[in-house]
């Protein structure tokens, strides 16, 4: 996911940020429906969020990962 401004987004929770030397694992909750999603967006920029601060991210199709919640196992 990359961070957006003018394009479609999802708003994201930040629990906790994984700094692994030039990016960051952000671990959160996306909101849907009601429901508190886990999701892990790699971070390569200049800011890291704050645990707790709300980040609009725009999925980038192309590297998104779908796992499943039963196994565990990666669906694409």
């Amino acid at each position: 996911l990359v961070r957006g401004d003018h394009h479609v987004h999802v708003s994201v929770e930040v629990d906790v940020i994984e700094e692994l030397g030039a990016d960051e694992f952000v671990y959160g909750r996306l909101d849907v429906g009601g429901s508190h999603l886990p999701i892990v967006a790699r971070f390569t920029g200049h800011h890291t969020p704050a645990k707790g601060e709300t980040v609009h991210l725009t999925p980038n199709a192309d590297k998104l990962h779908w796992f499943s919640s039963t196994t565990g196992l990666r669906l694409n």
